[in-house]
């Protein structure tokens, strides 16, 4: 993503994120994360999903637990896998990133700077958060624009309706060229042509507007693209 979006060490750890349900808590886990500026803040700016296999869509540490039998999924069709989605898995992502950036960062926050005369704006509740997001399919990228709030966060809590719609904004870009063999169902061919790529970087810089969090300030001299 380039500066200031990007930095060693930090960006793309994935923090276990709480998502309430149905009064049940459940661990959720982003393949990959942005933060505006992790040296100042853990908030959250940009969570990232991956379509995978179901049967490889767990938790790396329970790797090991995993009963899919992979010698007898080679032997079928690429297209016969079952596949996860990866656009719930984003929605449920932010819900639980309106948690973790509402209430658990300011928490970490302050206890680190005891003494305080009074909360930093900054780490108010935010209600809606906007958040920037991405789903890949293979390697082809959607991109999505989420407004989530207090109302649906506590209706998935209840396991209710919410009373008020929630607003998920998504683009996925038109490709000019067909990769070589045809499209293939999980898109693995998408940006090899050129003029694929071409538009993806395009997609991806337009879309550096949406991580334009000022509050935090600039990443320091150790971020890189």
């Amino acid at each position: 993503m380039g500066s200031p979006y990007s930095c060693g060490g930090p960006i793309g750890i994935s923090p276990t994120l709480t998502l309430y349900n149905c009064g049940k808590k459940y661990p959720t886990y982003s393949d990959l994360c942005v933060y505006s500026d992790y040296l100042v803040s853990n908030m959250i700016s940009l969570p990232i999903t991956l379509e995978r296999f179901v049967g490889l869509n767990v938790p790396f540490e329970d790797d090991a637990e995993s009963k899919l039998d992979i010698e007898d999924w080679i032997r079928r069709p690429l297209e016969s896998w079952p596949r996860d989605d990866a656009e719930a898995k984003l929605i449920a992502l932010a819900i639980a990133t309106y948690n973790f950036n509402n209430y658990e960062v300011p928490k970490r926050y302050h206890e680190k700077h005891k003494g305080q005369p009074r909360v930093g704006p900054d780490f108010m509740v935010h209600d809606p958060m906007f958040l920037a997001g991405m789903v890949w399919q293979g390697t082809r990228p959607s991109f999505y624009k989420l407004s989530i709030g207090s109302d649906l966060v506590k209706a998935v809590r209840a396991g209710k309706y919410p009373h008020t719609p929630t607003r998920v904004y998504r683009y996925t870009p038109v490709f000019p060229e067909e990769p070589e063999g045809g499209m293939d169902k999980l898109w693995m061919n998408a940006m090899k042509p050129l003029a694929n790529r071409r538009v993806v970087v395009q997609c991806l810089e337009a879309f550096k507007i949406f991580l334009g969090v000022k509050r935090f300030g600039m990443p320091r001299s150790v971020c890189r693209g």
